[in-house]
């Protein structure tokens, strides 16, 4: 790409999150598609700078042919049909957190994997409260040094 001097980085945020709301996807859906994750995809969203490998996993998640997004930013065309979108369309309410009050668990629950389907984001979710309940059991269990006890050897 050529120097950020010159780049749209305005006109891209536009252009995506008109393109992600007309597609009815969340921030957390459209950064799973597009493999990353949704701080990442906010900031594309906020006309920020990202790598330039991220504009790859916009256009995917954005159904835009590879390379839109960079053409978009240095000032190129839109991809096509994009230019005739309405602006005045009527966002989709994003989707709620799965997990709102515990930030770890959200974060295991949107892993930016596009092909992980949400049973198996339910089964890492489980696996991590087990492993912590198990820590905290361990915890109870030790003597009163504070130290956990060792974990049985598995060979």
């Amino acid at each position: 790409m050529d120097s950020d001097a010159f780049l749209d980085y305005d006109r891209l945020a536009e252009m995506v999150k008109s393109r992600r709301l007309s597609l009815h996807l969340s921030i957390n859906g459209a950064a799973r598609q597009g493999a990353m994750s949704p701080i990442t995809w906010t900031r594309v969203e906020k006309g920020l700078n990202v790598r330039e490998l991220t504009y790859a996993g916009v256009d995917r998640a954005l159904g835009w042919e590879q390379g839109s997004a960079a053409r978009v930013l240095e000032g190129g065309d839109p991809p096509p049909g994009l230019a005739d979108e309405a602006a005045d369309e009527t966002p989709a309410p994003e989707a709620p957190a799965r997990y709102p009050d515990d930030p770890l668990l959200q974060y295991l629950w949107d892993l930016p994997d596009p092909d992980l389907p949400d049973d198996q984001r339910e089964t890492l979710v489980q696996l991590y409260l087990a492993l912590r309940r198990n820590a905290h059991r361990r915890r109870l269990d030790a003597p009163s040094q504070g130290q956990l006890k060792p974990l049985p050897n598995a060979m």
